[in-house]
């Protein structure tokens, strides 16, 4: 039973449909392409550096600053062991990658909107920044893995993301060099 079980799975049917076929090699293409921009956006948005940074900018106290972090990894799990057992039986998988990934661009943006708020209420926002952002990137990577998995054949999926991350960092590094990007110190706000 269980052999009849994995026959239908779908990495099987990627696996067997061959990889010379044109749509095959689009998907590897724009696996590595959207990869690596994805790769390229995390170095530059990390929100592990750029949460407590914005964090202490702001004058928020290192109390909230230190829960940042742990709420970011929380949103991050919960929200993948809430989806983990629903993802298969989702209609809309495509429209919940999309809405995720334009929800953290859109969570990206409003947590340096936060510098125009009085600390309270900007501490009040980066920790509801943090649980949206932890929760969103959740959505997205569950249902990022589920379309690597369905799209990439299963003995190809360790190099597309090897080419993914490699792309990545030569898209950062490129960027870094090009716009000198260095760590300056703000003014602190008090």
């Amino acid at each position: 039973m269980p052999h009849d079980r994995a026959a239908a799975m779908p990495h099987d049917r990627v696996a067997a449909e061959g990889h010379d076929k044109p749509t095959m090699r689009r998907n590897l293409t724009l696996h590595v392409l959207g990869g690596g921009g994805l790769v390229m956006a995390l170095q530059f948005g990390n929100p592990e550096i750029l949460l407590p940074w914005i964090g202490h900018h702001l004058g928020v106290a290192y109390v909230l600053i230190a829960l940042l972090l742990p709420l970011v990894e929380s949103g991050y799990v919960i929200s993948q062991l809430v989806l983990a057992g629903h993802i298969g039986h989702m209609a809309l998988r495509k429209r919940a990658l999309i809405i995720s990934g334009l929800l953290l661009a859109a969570l990206f943006m409003l947590i340096f909107l936060a510098e125009r708020l009085n600390p309270a209420i900007a501490a009040f926002a980066l920790l509801v920044f943090a649980a949206a952002f932890g929760l969103s990137y959740g959505v997205f990577n569950l249902n990022n893995r589920d379309l690597v998995a369905k799209t990439v054949p299963r003995n190809l999926r360790g190099r597309v993301l090897a080419h993914r991350a490699a792309l990545g960092g030569v898209l950062t590094s490129v960027r870094r060099s090009r716009s000198g990007f260095s760590c300056r110190r703000l003014p602190a706000t008090t």
